[in-house]
């Protein structure tokens, strides 16, 4: 069983996740790849590490400007069985320019606007679809886009 720190710590880093899924309405950005960001539908992502102990795997539901988050928390590396914790969380977002990351792919911008817990958040993220998957930005702290995106994490449409 885990200790109410490692619970809040795991809280902490799910409300993070999911901030960094939202988006804000933008412009002035390239129209055409920005069509081709298709969210509805289940979004499933692969077993990750947290904090060197507790593995992470996460559900996505998008419908239209809406999404659902369970995120389920594992003490072991296949993210199978009854999970130590359940976080979810639901809101709206928006989709915004399009920018070019650090390693020169285009990506999203994504203001989510989050309620986990019953505290309201807003996360922005970026977002990089490839056909039936898509990586987030790596977070960043306070209220600017990250311009990373995390390889380490995917999502594959169901």
């Amino acid at each position: 069983m885990l200790y109410f720190r490692e619970i809040m710590k795991i809280k902490y880093i799910l409300a993070a996740v999911t901030i960094s899924i939202i988006s804000a309405c933008g412009g002035n950005g390239d129209e055409n790849y920005n069509n081709q960001l298709e969210l509805n539908g289940t979004w499933v992502s692969n077993c990750y590490t947290y904090d060197d102990f507790l593995y992470v795997l996460e559900e996505y539901i998008y419908r239209n400007n809406t999404f659902e988050l369970t995120g389920s928390v594992f003490n072991h590396s296949s993210c199978s069985g009854d999970p130590v914790s359940i976080i979810e969380s639901a809101g709206t977002f928006t989709t915004g320019n399009t920018i070019q990351t650090s390693t020169g792919l285009e990506a999203i911008e994504i203001t989510y606007n989050s309620i986990s817990s019953n505290q309201e958040s807003i996360i922005l993220s970026i977002i990089r679809q490839d056909n039936n998957t898509f990586n987030h930005g790596v977070s960043v702290s306070g209220d600017t886009f990250p311009t990373e995106l995390n390889f380490d994490i995917f999502l594959t449409k169901q």
